[in-house]
């Protein structure tokens, strides 16, 4: 149960003063929405805080049991190149893995089962293990779970290369699920070229400062 004044006060803190103005601006609007205000006064269930704390408590649980067992996350191991990957491309990243090891690769294949908080544990070690780092996310990459990645290396001091594979910032043309990843550089074949090509000018870019004579 929930008391009048807490109620008030959420229903204060609701409507805050972006949204008063928009009511303003909208006189047949404010009116039409009285009643609701009115309801939620006379309402003394508290719905949506119960709700709210359902799933935080939810969320709060979750992670615990995935703190707990983060060795659930490891698909497979590997030391040449690390595939993080979010979502629906955990499968794609398995694909895309079977292939790099039918050329000769150790690729370790990990379930990023949540984005934050990051694993950081986890990426740590794989990104002092591992000649390359790839992030496979069906997103957006800026601003995304590549991004996070970047930031947390960059912020532990780790040094190590990192291709994040993505959704480019632009429009997708209308088609089938595979058309438009194959559009949008997601499909199996594509990553699997994409991070081929990555690991040839990692390893090209070794030798070059190999050669260089240090006087």
């Amino acid at each position: 149960m929930m008391s009048s004044s807490r109620k008030r006060l959420q229903i204060i803190q609701f409507l805050r003063w972006s949204d008063v103005r928009r009511f303003w601006k909208r006189p047949l609007l404010l009116l039409l929405s009285l009643p609701l205000l009115g309801c939620s006064f006379a309402y003394d269930q508290g719905v949506r805080l119960e709700a709210e704390e359902r799933w935080e408590e939810a969320s709060i649980s979750y992670r615990e049991a995935v703190v707990a067992n983060p060795d659930n996350s490891v698909y497979h191991e590997g030391s040449d190149i690390a595939l993080f990957a979010v979502g629906v491309m955990v499968e794609t990243a398995i694909a895309v893995a079977e292939i790099l090891e039918e050329q000769g690769l150790s690729v370790a294949v990990i379930n990023a089962r949540f984005v934050k908080p990051l694993d950081e544990e986890l990426l740590q070690k794989f990104a002092k293990s591992c000649q390359l780092i790839v992030t496979l996310e069906e997103n957006v990459i800026a601003g995304g779970f590549g991004s996070a990645v970047l930031e947390s290396l960059q912020q532990s001091g780790i040094v190590a290369p990192v291709q994040t594979i993505g959704l480019p910032d632009r429009y997708i043309s209308q088609g089938s699920p595979e058309q438009q990843r194959e559009e949008a550089g997601l499909s199996v074949t594509k990553i699997v070229g994409s991070i081929t090509g990555r690991l040839r000018e990692i390893q090209l870019k070794s030798n070059k400062f190999r050669n260089i004579k240090v006087s």
